[in-house]
């Protein structure tokens, strides 16, 4: 079941989805996690679309104070989180008295408790209903005239599921927390006689008109609102529902990517998507909460969304458009399934660098950075290594790479390039990198059809790379050999956003093909 599998749904605030958000000032496009550096606050929805069909879209409290959207739950899930008090959304629901409600929340406490308020309306003749957290681990409860807290129920880092039950027929209110019923010492109310004035506040509790009780310390995942008293089974199909979603251990998918700058994308358009070429295409730039990759620079050592640009060495160039967000779409698209679909993320250890080359002979004219001793080669399974380490488990899929046009480039010869690149990936299937191992699965992207090498070396280069499932086995190539001219940016090198996006497609294809299966029973296809 998904929630609106349960009648009188009225609203369904899911943080995975959002509808805008406030861009000023961006220094990352489409990086939810980055830190706005003019206030030092998250990124911040100016509106929340309603899932539930009921159109109650949340709309931010006054202009750039929104709730703040960010990857802050420990499964790596995006949350709403507030980071800074006076920020709110507010609802165009009205509590009205002739009707009963339910309302659902999931949040994570963090290291601290705080007073939180997760929601609440309250007008000036009293009439209120709201759920604030204390921060000493009780809940403070609005409702009808009244107000009760209950204490100690909450503590540090922990998962909680609340159902809240307002019933304006016979003026109770019920509660559960993670299953368990809350114990009120009053459970009743005096019924209200009119409807309430102030529509409801999320991430925050209007008190007589004012504003107040901000939510800043925890992470607040699906917000579910009922017009009627949950029946005992309705009441578990949702708890059972927010474990399935919230509580239960994600599915980690690595791939770990290397190669020149082709492989992330390089463009020259420095403030894309913000030009009018590229402003039609910009949905298949969306981000996906699903895609992630380890970060670099200022978000280096941490799981981060993925985006266009991911963070390869050359991570100044944060507005390139790559293949990998195109690719990683593809794939999890085939990967979808509802019984774990939405458990699995995509984690990508972004390793490429710009002009690098593999053949090493000791010549200055010869980029032999992916040779021991090279920092790009050192830190490529250190690094990997280390991103695996944050996630409670993985499955590695494949090593994608594309490499090849420093070769042609300087003069590599077709046996001399075989020679660098098989060894190099027999280096990583040797188990230096965790998870990878002598069948891993390999994608190498091959040389563009726009690219010509000095004296066509490009051709030599071309048939070593396409050669490499004749030499070694689960690889694949990923051909660009039809993209013409028209394909490049004005160096004749690096892929056009619309052919970026194009090879990215074809990469995703070639992953299906090499790891079509990537999860195995332990972590993915038995109990949900």
């Amino acid at each position: 079941m998904i929630p609106t599998d349960i009648s009188n749904c009225i609203a369904w605030y899911d943080p995975q989805k959002y509808k805008t958000l406030a861009t000023t000032p961006v220094t990352k496009t489409f990086d939810l996690t980055y830190v706005q550096s003019a206030s030092g606050a998250l990124r911040l929805c100016t509106s929340i679309p309603d899932q539930s069909g009921a159109g109650h879209t949340l709309t931010e409290f006054t202009s750039g104070n929104g709730v703040g959207h960010d990857c802050r739950w420990s499964n790596f899930r995006h949350c709403f989180y507030n980071a800074a008090a006076s920020k709110a959304m507010v609802s165009t629901i009205f509590n009205q008295f002739s009707k009963n409600y339910t309302w659902s929340f999931t949040f994570q406490t963090g290291s601290t408790l705080g007073t939180d308020s997760l929601f609440g309306a309250q007008d000036a003749s009293g009439r209120r209903m709201y759920v604030i957290l204390t921060n000493t681990g009780g809940i403070t409860f609005g409702y009808g005239g009244s107000t009760e807290t209950v204490a100690s129920l909450l503590t540090t880092n922990t998962y909680y599921h609340l159902i809240v039950s307002w019933s304006n027929t016979t003026g109770q209110i019920t509660a559960y927390l993670n299953g368990t019923q809350i114990t009120f010492v009053s459970p009743t109310y005096t019924l209200p006689t009119a409807d309430c004035t102030i529509p409801l506040h999320f991430f925050a509790r209007n008190n007589n008109g004012t504003v107040a009780d901000f939510t800043n310390l925890i992470g607040v995942g699906d917000i579910i609102g009922y017009e009627k008293i949950l029946t005992a089974t309705e009441r578990l199909q949702l708890q059972r529902y927010m474990e399935r979603r919230w509580k239960k251990d994600l599915i980690f998918i690595t791939i770990d990517s290397g190669g020149q700058s082709q492989e992330q994308g390089r463009t020259t358009v420095a403030d894309w998507p913000n030009v009018p070429e590229y402003q039609g295409a910009a949905a298949q730039d969306a981000h996906d909460f699903r895609v992630l990759q380890y970060g670099r620079g200022g978000d280096d050592g941490v799981i981060i969304l993925g985006c266009q640009s991911f963070d390869h060495w050359d991570i100044t160039a944060n507005n390139d458009v790559g293949p990998h967000l195109n690719a990683s779409k593809t794939y999890l698209a085939y990967l979808d399934n509802p019984l774990y679909g939405d458990r699995i993320r995509l984690v990508i250890q972004p390793g490429a660098k710009g002009g690098s080359g593999i053949y090493n002979n000791g010549s200055q004219t010869v980029r032999s950075y992916w040779v021991a001793g090279d920092p790009i080669y050192d830190q490529f399974s250190i690094r990997s290594n280390a991103m695996k380490a944050l996630l409670p488990h993985y499955q590695q899929a494949l090593i994608s790479w594309h490499q090849g046009y420093a070769s042609a480039s300087d003069g590599v010869t077709k046996a001399q390039h075989i020679a660098a690149q098989d060894a190099l990936f027999t280096y990583f299937r040797s188990g230096v990198i965790n998870g990878v191992g002598a069948s891993t699965p390999i994608e190498l992207g091959n040389l563009g059809g726009y690219f010509q090498a000095p004296g066509a070396n490009q051709v030599n280069i071309n048939a070593a790379i396409n050669e490499t499932p004749q030499r070694m086995s689960n690889t694949r190539v990923t051909d660009l050999s039809d993209l013409g001219p028209e394909a490049a940016l004005s160096d004749g090198l690096h892929l056009d956003p619309p052919y970026a996006r194009i090879f990215g497609n074809r990469k995703g294809a070639s992953w299906i093909a090499l790891a079509p299966q990537p999860m195995n029973s332990t972590y993915g296809l038995l109990v949900v």
